[in-house]
């Protein structure tokens, strides 16, 4: 640390153990009135004259010492403000100022120390006429310690004044150049903040703007708990469908297995197909997946014991878990065979017994896999394309046959920012369409609603599809309202003519609800609600699919067409700042 540092760390000012003021009040010199002058005799050797000569000149020394501190003070202030003003003018002149004044303060404790100096001698000379006459303390002596008591007192009331006076010139000479910048930026800030306040307050009470997601977060997914979808596959409605596991050669079920809930066997259908891939692809894998099951045993004309059909009032598909089909691993238990990954070779059709993946991580066997994480990506791509299929122009769903080759490149497109129907359209061809199949959860919902629902969290998935006042006409954004409006065209089976023929607004909608056959209930908490009821406050709108998430239009994160966020327009948690709800009057 050089020179200049050290007098930074000085602290001008002010420290009690530097100030010079402190140094003359800590001087023991008595300067009032005693009142026992009179009663003090000489005693030939230390006498009151000679300790008041004494006290006089030590306080004389203490004033002329600080006297010097100051005026070095005032040296190296002035030094120091020479070097901060070659890059900081004004900064620098306050500490030439403060140095000079300490300067002052130096010379003004010296004329003290000077005046002193005269008393002190008055002190000596009646010191030595009272030793002349050696009799009890005589009136010379006596004028001259009182004297000496009034001149110390003056000597440093105008060391303290001056003090006093040298601190508080440098505290004002140092803050008066910045003063003005330090109410400008305290005047600036304030405003500041009331614009940002104001702003809000305002952007709320317009736009539909909630749930926003400061500084990032994980958008929240739906669940798919243990409800059920509904398909139309060869002319019949095929619903509450389970999986039945066939040996790898056909026609056997596999020992140990028992009936798989349709969404859970897609799950384990992916873990094993792509399991590390890309969020999107995931999502391929588990649309292509269901398709593919669903259509199979019409493809393959039933062939190996393969067979959708219904078996005392439940629906039941029978596929072989090896790659003659799919292969399953089972997302609870882990699975293994005796070939790794169930792989089967055509040209070896005596080793497809030893090809059939069993469930469970059993370490001893030649090849297994362990269960799957309860967070894990493939769990939330499978929910959140819950029940969805591809499907041609006419309605029918699309046997969607992959292989190795597809799923490469589906994670390639994933990783070019490509979604799940773009891949899709991609690799199966133009004029296909992802389904909106009638799906439950484990929430009760409302009888007829599940296509505007599915028709609103399908459009949600696709982020194309973003937040904006300005282009909320479906082209390609919408806004809060406009996406209900949309919904309900679209998913719903409602008209222009009883919705309007533009999008509804969050003031005008809830006539409108209530000329559809919804009624309007105040809200009470998440647990009150079905599936499909329209939520409504002051300035905003969502719909309820349940499960405690909402899918809803949020916000414009950047300014721009789609949803490059994933968050504008997406399903999250229901949250209670809600004033109304509506539901269709016949539930």
């Amino acid at each position: 640390m050089d020179e200049e540092e050290i007098v930074v760390d000085d602290n001008v000012d002010n420290s009690a153990s530097d100030s010079p003021v402190e140094e003359v009040a800590d001087d023991n010199v008595d300067t009032g009135s005693s009142g026992d002058g009179a009663k003090t005799t000489y005693d030939g050797k230390d006498n009151f004259h000679n300790n008041a000569a004494r006290k006089s000149q030590a306080l004389q020394d203490k004033i002329r010492r600080a006297s010097d501190r100051a005026r070095n003070r005032g040296k190296r202030l002035n030094k120091f403000g020479d070097k901060l003003g070659k890059k900081h003018p004004k900064l620098g002149g306050a500490f030439n100022k403060a140095g000079n004044i300490s300067n002052k303060a130096g010379n003004a404790l010296g004329a003290a120390a000077d005046k002193y100096e005269g008393i002190n001698n008055g002190i000596q000379g009646a010191n030595n006429a009272a030793n002349a006459v050696e009799n009890p303390l005589g009136t010379a002596a006596t004028a001259a310690k009182n004297k000496a008591k009034e001149k110390v007192g003056q000597a440093v009331d105008m060391a303290k004044e001056a003090a006093k006076v040298a601190v508080k010139t440098a505290v004002k000479t140092a803050i008066k150049p910045f003063l003005p910048y330090i109410i400008a930026f305290v005047v600036a800030l304030l405003v500041t903040v009331l614009n940002i306040v104001l702003g809000i307050a305002l952007f709320v009470s317009i736009f539909c703007i909630d749930d926003v997601e400061f500084g990032g977060g994980n958008t929240e997914t739906v669940a798919s708990g243990n409800g059920t979808c509904s398909y139309n596959v060869n002319g019949k409605t095929v619903t509450n469908l389970k999986v039945r596991l066939l040996k790898c050669e056909g026609y056997d079920e596999v020992p140990g297995e028992q009936l798989v809930d349709f969404e859970d066997y897609i799950a384990g259908v992916v873990y094993q197909e792509v399991g590390d891939a890309p969020m999107e692809a995931l999502k391929v894998q588990a649309i292509v997946a269901r398709s593919f099951s669903l259509t199979r045993p019409k493809k393959m004309g039933n062939a190996y014991g393969l067979e959708l059909k219904e078996e005392n009032g439940q629906w039941i598909l029978s596929l072989r878990s090896c790659t003659n089909d799919q292969v399953f691993c089972n997302v609870d238990k882990g699975c293994w065979s005796l070939r790794k990954g169930g792989q089967t070779s055509n040209k070896n059709k005596g080793d497809w017994p030893n090809c059939t993946v069993y469930s469970g991580d059993d370490s001893s066997k030649p090849w297994h896999r362990a269960p799957l994480g309860a967070n894990s990506n493939i769990r939330k791509a499978v929910k959140e394309t819950k029940g969805m299929v591809l499907e041609n122009s006419k309605g029918e769903i699309v046997h969607t046959n992959f292989n190795n080759s597809n799923q490469t490149k589906w994670s390639n497109m994933a990783n070019q920012g490509k979604d799940a129907f773009e891949i899709l359209t991609k690799d199966y061809g133009s004029g296909k369409k992802i389904s909106t199949p009638n799906c439950t959860s484990d929430n009760s919902e409302i009888s007829g609603v599940n296509d505007y629902v599915q028709w609103m969290i399908n459009l949600a998935a696709d982020n194309s599809h973003g937040y904006s006042q300005a282009t909320r006409l479906l082209n390609p954004n919408v806004d809060c309202s406009s996406f209900v409006y949309y919904g309900l065209l679209n998913g719903g089976g409602y008209s222009k003519s009883q919705l309007g023929s533009y999008p509804f607004d969050t003031g005008s909608m809830r006539s409108i609800l209530e000329k559809i056959g919804f009624k309007g209930y105040k809200f009470t908490g998440v647990s009150v609600l079905k599936r499909g009821d329209i939520l409504w406050r002051s300035g905003h709108t969502e719909v309820y699919v349940g499960d405690g998430k909402n899918v809803g239009a949020h916000t414009n994160y950047d300014g721009k067409n789609g949803d490059s966020s994933g968050k504008e327009v997406n399903v999250s948690s229901t949250g209670s700042n809600w004033s109304y709800y509506y539901r269709k009057s016949s539930d």
